[in-house]
């Protein structure tokens, strides 16, 4: 079945319905994508099981829905194939809130215009989740790719198999699966205020947490392609070895993390059904998040004693203790050696 919306952000039905009824929504979501995004619905459409596609683009202002029209046009298959644009440009945590509620199943595939789902990625997933109820995310390791889809590191950015709230206080460090290789149920959605923020890995992980548990399965499902216009390379600025790269990482990972606070005290002021005691670790976890943002922005004071207490406090923080300590290392250092 095939559907477009072009430029807009309702649906309308074309085509022939499909006959097996999908098992999962895969969210591609594109922005500025246009070179790429051909190879991502190719990708989608190959997957092993039968799905709902939508593939949005977030007003990119580029050719992204016109090089895929002929796929979309000539498309006859198992899948139901949707098309859309938001009416503006929202951001990567607004489009998918606005996406959750178009979709006709509960659970979420996210692809990116720019990466390769492999043909099996699908049916994985699901099948996790459904032998795994208490998972409301389930993502799984990568290889990343090159701009002509090419391997340069394979089986990259896994996570331990289940991640739990205690598991997030206890890691040392903060850790999150990654957004790009995600399954959620779409409850994480719906179920709470709307994702807001520039980067929604870490927030649906806690939103996971809070409610159930957070999955990561060790083979790769995805190509994940790395490039300078990575959100994620945005925010973990990397791209020179100075100071100035340094302190413009530091301060929008702390936004990053001060926003992802935000939205799991929001999640925890919303869900009064919650338990106690689930609802008192969120808190703690949001609490975390905001110790790093401060740990990172008090290194941006020059007078080094304002770097005190907030490490300090770091190192009391089970879940920051590592990062803490490596960051006092770095109190007698010039500032010349930062970012190296």
């Amino acid at each position: 079945m095939v559907t477009t919306a072009a430029a807009q952000s309702s649906l309308s039905g074309v085509g022939t319905v499909a006959d097996a009824p999908p098992v999962a929504t895969i969210l591609l979501v594109a922005y500025r994508m246009q070179d790429t995004i051909v190879e991502s619905l190719e990708s989608a459409l190959a997957q092993t099981v039968p799905c709902e596609i939508i593939v949005s683009d977030d007003c990119s202002g580029d050719d992204s829905l016109q090089r895929i029209a002929p796929i979309v046009r000539d498309y006859r298959g198992p899948h139901r194939l949707r098309v859309r644009s938001t009416a503006s440009n929202v951001g990567l945590c607004a489009h998918l809130t606005e996406l959750a509620p178009l979709a006709n199943t509960g659970l979420l595939v996210f692809l990116a215009g720019d990466d390769i789902a492999y043909p099996h990625r699908v049916e994985r997933l699901v099948e996790h989740l459904r032998r795994h109820p208490q998972a409301m995310i389930v993502g799984s390791a990568v290889n990343d790719i090159n701009s002509r889809g090419e391997i340069i590191k394979p089986r990259n950015r896994g996570q331990k198999p289940v991640l739990t709230q205690q598991a997030l206080r206890q890691a040392g460090r903060l850790v999150t699966v990654l957004g790009a290789s995600m399954a959620v149920r779409r409850e994480l959605f719906t179920g709470f205020p709307a994702l807001q923020g520039r980067v929604e890995d870490n927030a649906l992980q806690l939103r996971a947490v809070l409610v159930g548990e957070c999955h990561c399965l060790p083979e790769p499902l995805l190509g994940y392609r790395r490039h300078d216009s990575n959100l994620g390379s945005w925010v973990f600025d990397r791209s020179a070895k100075d100071e100035a790269t340094w302190r413009r990482r530091q301060q929008r990972v702390a936004q990053m993390y001060h926003e992802v606070a935000d939205d799991q005290d929001r999640c925890i002021d919303a869900r009064p059904d919650l338990p106690a005691e689930r609802r008192e670790r969120g808190r703690e976890l949001a609490a975390m998040y905001r110790l790093e943002a401060r740990m990172r922005e008090a290194m941006l004071e020059s007078d080094r004693r304002r770097w005190l207490g907030p490490l300090w406090a770091g190192l009391r923080f089970p879940g920051l203790r590592r990062k803490a300590f490596e960051r006092l290392l770095k109190l007698p250092l010039p500032r010349r050696f930062f970012g190296r």
